[in-house]
């Protein structure tokens, strides 16, 4: 943002080309231009243009070569719009006096402003190289970076000014958002915060500051500097949005739908407040609406990339996979290197069985703002042969993902030399029954010396993985012993078939709304005769109490669970698990155990499309809801099948 080019308040006198005083006497009949021209100047100062530039026209008539009457004329011209006259006296005054830097600073900035950026320069560093310490000089020398993009030559160069103002308000704001264009966020936040201080009504200063706290993920900051601007002016829309977007994060919903709907109020025409509204529509489950928002927001900005990636995912999400590329790729060809656009249709990718470009895609997702780096210092494994390097692998995302690719550890350990493995606690006890693995961490162990590294859900990537060619080798994993003895007794006089049963994921997983359902759908299959049911339910208790706990034939065993190791004992005991798409279902898979899995109508990529079995896992069984969050006929199928299959047992 550029607040507009540096000069003098008031111009200079140049003392050294003043005459000697005649004389009272003589004074009279004397010319004195220079006399006139400290008249010109103190006019000038006290903002009376029109008598200062008679006065200066005296001095030019009778001084013709007089570069700084030329000069202050001519910004008193360029203050008045008289664009052309004023870069004529300008180069009038340099004709007349070349090493003029106050005469070339001027003239560069006019010529800054009519986009003429190369003569600019030019002129800009001359004077520097006449003044040295000429700040305003460098000030403007670094708005002209500024305007070409230029942010490192552009920090440089108000940090020279910066020496010799150190409080000014304006070199600081330009630092402050020259750091801000470099990504250097906290140095921006440093200048602002100073800016901040001198001047703490300064409406822009504030802004900035709670954009930087924004994507430095630090909403509580965000609200603090944002809530100060629009106490100060109301009617500052970006204000209201950005504070929407931080109360987003911090999950205060009402308190974001109320600063979207503000800054709709004051900028109904307001393409970035619809497409953040439309994300929080989403997080409701309303995603019919948030299309809307979305559409809206495209008509106002047909090119706004963000929102064409969100409306990509909506159309997705609702099933419309064709209309979904289509906003996906319109996406990619104004932005090619825009991440989230590449996830996202690698999600569809997947999800459709293209697995050779949707795992490609799928590597932006660590530049994506749903993931963020890792932040695994060591070089990525290309997948080549390494027989004398270790090879850092380490878990992702959520449980399910961990327990579904750990299977291609078994597919890195004859290509490297050693393996660590880093997985979270509650798989850690699990994952060690995998045999070739030599070092077992959690994710707050200190990390050994590893010569590479690969992201557990790259693997697939790098061993080109397709339908045909996934690992479907079960089972992969295996319960701890001691466990198993436990629940085998337990369950040892239990006559009946005995039934796993999930019905929530985690609440804090995206797309928990559509995957989990009410348990209350499953209230009749429990009433099926020579079934006992057994809960593997332990998610968020407190969240989603067990509504089944009185109920005869259902038992609940989860709180001795400490880790996914008690519960692979549990379903290995087990004749059937019947569960939504949670870390539970995949365990079973991976366990090689049967097990039913309800889907909702566009499910996980996993899962893909059309098919009742899982090139995952050839022990499982899907059934898919007809229509969204129709569970009613999916568990009629399930009693259906249920009964059937108690009959061929």
């Amino acid at each position: 943002m550029n607040g507009g080019n540096m000069r003098e308040s008031v111009p200079k006198v140049d003392k050294s080309g003043r005459q000697k005083s005649m004389g009272k006497k003589n004074q009279k009949k004397i010319v004195n231009p220079e006399h006139w021209f400290v008249q010109g100047v103190q006019l000038h100062g006290e903002g009376r243009l029109d008598e200062a530039v008679l006065l200066y026209q005296k001095v030019i008539q009778h001084c013709p070569n007089h570069a700084q009457a030329l000069n202050n004329w001519g910004m008193i011209d360029h203050d008045q719009g008289l664009i052309d006259q004023a870069a004529a006296r300008f180069r009038q005054a340099l004709a007349i006096k070349p090493d003029f830097p106050e005469a070339m600073n001027n003239l560069a900035s006019l010529l800054q402003q009519q986009g003429k950026l190369e003569e600019a320069q030019v002129l800009f560093l001359r004077a520097i190289q006449r003044n040295p310490e000429y700040m305003e000089a460098y000030f403007n020398l670094g708005t002209l970076y500024q305007a070409l993009g230029q942010w490192d030559f552009a920090v440089d160069a108000f940090s020279k000014a910066l020496k010799f103002q150190p409080n000014n308000p304006q070199i600081l704001f330009h630092l402050g958002f020259a750091y801000q264009h470099q990504g250097q966020l906290n140095k921006a936040e440093s200048f602002y915060r100073q800016l901040i201080k001198l001047q703490p009504q300064h409406l822009q200063a504030l802004n900035n500051l709670g954009q930087v706290t924004l994507h430095l993920r630090q909403p509580d900051q965000t609200i603090t500097y944002l809530r100060q601007l629009v106490a100060l002016q109301p009617n500052f829309p970006e204000a209201w949005n950005n504070m929407g977007v931080a109360w987003d994060i911090l999950e205060r919903i009402y308190h974001a739908a109320d600063c979207f709907e503000t800054a709709l109020e004051y900028q109904p025409n307001f393409p970035e407040a619809l497409n953040n509204y439309g994300n929080l529509i989403l997080k409701q489950g309303q995603p019919f609406l948030a299309l809307e928002y979305y559409e809206q927001a495209l008509c106002l900005n047909p090119e706004y990339v963000e929102a064409l990636c969100n409306l990509g995912g909506v159309l997705h999400q609702v099933g419309r996979l064709d209309a979904a590329l289509d906003m996906l790729q319109r996406a990619r060809s104004l932005q090619p290197d825009f991440p989230s656009v590449h996830y996202n249709e690698s999600m569809i990718r997947l999800l459709l069985g293209d697995y050779s470009l949707g795992f490609r895609q799928y590597e932006w997702r660590w530049l994506s703002k749903d993931f963020g780096p890792h932040h695994y210092g060591q070089p990525l494994w290309n997948g080549q042969p390494l027989p004398e390097a270790t090879i850092l692998i380490h878990c992702e995302q959520g449980f399910g993902d961990s327990i579904q690719f750990i299977r291609y550890v078994q597919q890195v350990i004859p290509l490297v030399g050693h393996v660590v493995l880093m997985c979270p606690d509650p798989l850690r006890r699990l994952f060690q029954t995998i045999p070739g693995v030599d070092v077992f961490i959690s994710y707050f162990d200190p990390i050994p010396h590893c010569d590479c590294q690969a992201p557990l859900l790259s693997l697939p990537y790098l061993f080109g993985t397709t339908i045909e060619t996934i690992p479907k080798v079960v089972p992969y994993l295996k319960p701890c012993p001691d466990a198993v003895v436990r629940f085998a007794q337990r369950l040892a006089h239990e006559k009946n078939a005995k039934i796993g049963l999930v019905w929530h994921g985690n609440p804090r997983q995206k797309n928990d709304r559509n995957r989990s359902m009410d348990p209350k759908h499953l209230i009749r299959l429990l009433d099926t005769p020579g079934c006992t049911f057994i809960s593997l339910q332990t998610e968020d208790y407190d969240f989603n109490p067990n509504p089944f706990f009185r109920l005869p034939q259902f038992n609940d065993w989860t709180r001795e669970f400490s880790d996914f190791a008690d519960t692979a004992a549990l379903i290995t005991q087990l004749d059937l698990v019947i569960s939504v798409d949670t870390s539970v279902i995949h365990l079973t898979g991976a366990l090689g155990c049967p097990g039913w899995v309800l889907l909702p109508a566009v499910p996980d990529w996993r899962w893909l499309l059309d098919r009742s079995d899982s090139p995952w896992y050839p022990t499982l069984h899907l059934f898919r809801q007809s229509q969204p969050h129709h569970w009613e006929d999916v568990v009629e199928r399930v009693i259906a099948q249920l009964h059937n299959w108690l009959a061929e047992r």
